[in-house]
């Protein structure tokens, strides 16, 4: 971590020599979840490479754009997909989709020059591993096994609000429902199953 952190102000710092960091975006991010175990907020959590939950894709997401973000440390709770790179990326160089062709990403111009207007924003994500689907906006998450969470006050989804006392505000339920309906209990898995042929590093 020591190292991969220098290599980063490596970076960084040739940007900032080379005169283009009013220019340049830099993207640091990860690709799942954290395949060790840890804490947040002291409390410890299972590892998240691959696991039925919402820390199995919440990643870190951090960005360096001085010409775009009004302020160092900058810090936004908004909903980021994969898919909102490609738009973002078009939007910050001007440039224009071919004609007929749609995105399912948003850019993430709105969120990292500080805007507020929710309307610009993300407002809902879903993710699936295998047969398990869920789908979160900013303080709740669902899935398709009886599972329901608030995310802001239980970010280790501690507290199934299916069985427990607390109530979900109204209507957001049935909303994140309609948005697991939409996709279909036999849709395909978006990627194929493969035979690991190989030892990751952790398990040798």
């Amino acid at each position: 971590m020591t190292y991969m952190d220098y290599l980063v102000g490596k970076l960084i710092d040739a940007v900032d020599e080379a005169g283009i960091a009013e220019r340049t975006l830099i993207v640091f991010v990860g690709d799942n979840g954290s395949s060790a175990a840890g804490t947040i907020n002291g409390t410890a959590y299972k590892k998240g490479k691959g696991q039925r939950a919402d820390w199995g894709v919440h990643v870190p997401f951090i960005v360096r754009a001085p010409f775009l973000i009004p302020q160092p440390g900058l810090y936004s709770r908004d909903l980021v997909d994969f898919t909102d790179l490609y738009p973002t990326f078009v939007e910050l160089t001007g440039a224009k989709l071919p004609n007929g062709v749609t995105l399912d990403g948003k850019s993430l111009v709105p969120s990292l020059s500080g805007d507020e207007d929710p309307f610009k924003k993300r407002n809902w994500i879903f993710s699936q591993i295998g047969d398990f689907r869920m789908v979160r906006d900013w303080e709740y998450l669902l899935d398709n096994q009886q599972g329901c969470y608030h995310m802001l006050n239980d970010p280790l989804q501690t507290k199934n609000l299916f069985t427990s006392k607390e109530r979900i505000v109204p209507g957001r339920r049935a909303r994140l429902q309609k948005i697991l309906d939409r996709f279909p209990p036999n849709a395909p898995a978006p990627f194929p199953e493969f035979e690991q042929k190989h030892a990751p590093a952790a398990q040798q």
